[in-house]
C-alpha cells in the first residue's frame, strides 16, 4: 500500500527537490527546511501524532538518478484504539474498525433512551490515542402518570414512576360501562400505547318485540332500572312482563314474548261450510271474522248472518243455524197403495206400499238429495199393479221405443215386468242442456188379450 504524498518542488539542476510531504509521517528536523538534495541523498521521517512504526519498513526516501524521490512505502502505521466498552443496556457498533480517525456508534435497547453521545472516534490522547467523550449511558424509558378518567378510576397501583412496559388499567364507577381497552402500556417511546378508555352511562335499549306496546317514557333506561312489558291488543304475555337494565346493557330476566292470541279452526257444521278465502287459512288471530255459504240441500235462513267472529277469549261468536234444509216437492198420490212420508227436506226419504191383491212394481224407497243446485228426489214413483200368477212372467214385450237426443239402458230381454228408463244425451258445447219431459220409466205390462205392451209413451229431450 501506498500512502499518498505532495508532489516535491522543481529540484535545481542534478537533484531533488524538497522531498514529499507524507500524512502519516514528517520530515525530521534536520532536513525539514531544505528545499535542495544531490542525487543519492537519503531523508529521514518521523511518524505524526497517532501513527506508529512499522518495524520492517525503513522510515527514509532517497533522491534517485533521475531526479525523483524513491517510493514512499507505509513505514507508519495507525495506532489502535481499546475495543470500546459497551453501555449497560445498550451495544456499541464498530463502523469500520479501531485505527486512529475511525468512529464507532452506540446505541440502547428498547425501552432505553441513550443520554451522551451516539458516536466516538478514536482520537489522540497525550503521546497514545483514546476514544474521544465520556461511555454514554441507556436510561430506562419512562411513561409519565397515566391520565384520570371522568367516571372512573385506575385500578393498578399508582407508583410515581412508569418504566417501560409498564401496564395500569381502569375501571367504571357503577352505572357506567367501560368503552375501550381498559389496559394502557408504557411504550419503548415513553409514551401510553394508546388512549384510556371512556365510561360510558349504561343504557338500555327498550326490547324491539313484535306484538310489545311501545315505550311512553324515552327509549333508553339507566342502569338497574326496572320496566313493565305489556302487549298490544290481540297478543298474551309468554314470560316475566317486569325486566331490568344490566350493566351489559342487557335485560334481566330475558326479555318476554308476545304471542299471537289465535283461536282453533272454526268447528265444521253439517248445513255449512267456509267459503273458498277462510278454508284455507292456518291462523285466526283475535278479531278475524270468517263467513260460511250453505252446504248443497240447504239454503239460507232470511235475517241470519253467515260469519262468526274470534273474540278476545279465543273463542268463536256464538252460532245459530243459519241454513235450512230444502224441501223436495210432494211424490205424488200411488194409485192402489200408500205414500209414506213424514218429512220432505233434504235426506228424507218417502216409503211406498200396495193395497191387498197388488204388488208394487219399481223402487219401494226413494229419497230427497240435491240434483243441479237443487233437490229432487232419486227416483220415480212406482205403481201397483194387481197381482197374477207367474204364468205371465215371460210375455214378452216388443223392444221400447227410441228417443231423439236421448237414450235408455237396454237389457238382454225384454218381458213381463220389466222397467227402462230414459236419459238425455248431454248437449252440444254452447247450447243450452236437454232436459227430460215426461214420465222418465216405462214397464211391460199386459193388455185385455194378454199381450205385452209398453206402459206408456216415452219421455222427449228437448233442448
Amino acid at each position: 500500500w501506498t500512502c499518498p504524498s505532495f508532489p516535491a518542488l522543481s529540484p535545481p539542476t542534478g537533484g531533488c527537490g524538497a522531498p514529499p510531504r507524507l500524512s502519516f509521517a514528517e520530515l525530521t528536523e534536520e532536513h525539514r527546511n531544505q528545499t535542495a538534495f544531490p542525487v543519492g541523498k537519503t531523508v529521514r521521517y518521523a511518524c505524526r501524532p497517532g501513527y506508529s512504526r512499522h518495524p520492517t519498513v525503513p522510515p527514509a526516501l532517497t533522491c534517485l538518478s533521475n531526479h525523483t524521490w524513491s517510493e514512499a512505502r507505509a513505514f507508519c502505521k495507525r495506532k489502535q484504539c481499546r475495543y470500546p466498552e459497551a453501555p449497560k443496556n445498550g451495544r456499541v457498533v464498530v463502523l469500520t474498525d479501531l485505527l486512529f480517525g475511525s468512529i464507532v456508534n452506540y446505541t440502547c435497547e428498547e425501552g432505553h433512551r441513550l443520554v451522551g453521545q451516539s458516536l466516538r472516534r478514536c482520537e489522540l490522547f497525550g503521546a497514545d490515542v483514546a476514544w474521544s467523550g465520556d461511555l454514554p449511558i441507556c436510561q430506562t424509558v419512562k411513561c409519565p402518570l397515566p391520565p384520570n378518567i371522568t367516571n372512573g378510576k385506575l385500578e393498578s397501583n399508582i407508583s410515581d414512576t412508569f418504566p417501560y412496559r409498564a401496564s395500569v388499567s381502569y375501571s367504571c364507577n357503577a352505572g357506567y360501562s367501560l368503552a375501550g381497552n381498559a389496559f394502557i402500556n408504557c411504550t419503548a417511546l415513553g409514551t401510553w400505547s394508546q388512549p384510556p378508555p371512556r365510561c360510558e352511562e349504561i343504557r338500555c335499549v327498550f326490547p324491539e318485540v313484535q306484538g310489545v306496546k311501545k315505550a311512553t317514557s324515552g327509549n333508553t333506561y339507566r342502569f338497574g332500572t326496572n320496566i313493565t312489558l305489556e302487549c298490544d291488543d290481540g297478543y298474551m304475555l309468554e314470560g316475566i312482563s317486569q325486566i331490568q337494565c344490566q350493566e351489559d346493557f342487557s335485560w334481566d330476566p330475558p326479555v318476554p314474548a308476545c304471542k299471537l292470541k289465535v283461536c282453533s279452526p272454526p268447528e265444521r257444521l253439517q248445513y255449512a261450510e267456509l267459503t273458498e278465502s277462510f278454508s284455507t287459512m292456518q291462523s285466526f288471530p283475535v278479531g278475524t271474522t270468517v263467513t260460511y255459504v250453505c252446504r248443497p240441500g240447504y239454503m239460507k235462513i232470511p235475517g241470519k248472518s253467515l260469519d262468526r267472529t274470534c273474540g278476545k277469549d279465543l273463542r268463536w261468536s256464538p252460532t245459530e243455524e243459519f241454513c235450512t234444509a230444502r224441501k223436495c216437492r210432494h211424490p205424488g198420490e200411488l194409485e192402489n197403495g200408500i205414500v209414506h212420508v213424514t218429512d220432505l227436506t233434504f235426506g228424507s226419504q218417502a216409503n211406498f206400499s200396495c193395497h191387498t191383491g197388488f204388488r208394487i212394481h219399481g223402487s219401494s224407497e226413494i229419497t230427497c238429495v240435491v240434483k243441479n243446485k237443487a233437490v229432487d228426489w232419486d227416483g220415480v214413483l212406482p205403481f201397483c199393479e194387481p197381482k197374477m200368477c207367474d204364468l205371465f212372467l215371460g210375455v214378452p214385450c216388443e223392444p221400447p221405443p227410441s228417443i231423439a237426443n236421448g237414450y235408455y239402458t237396454e237389457v238382454p230381454e225384454y218381458v213381463y215386468q220389466t222397467t227402462v228408463t230414459y236419459r238425455c244425451n248431454d248437449a252440444p258445447r254452447g247450447e243450452d242442456p236437454y232436459s227430460l219431459v215426461g214420465t222418465p220409466s216405462i214397464f211391460c205390462t199386459l193388455d185385455g188379450d194378454l199381450n205385452g205392451v209398453w206402459s206408456g209413451p216415452p219421455p222427449q229431450c228437448k233442448g
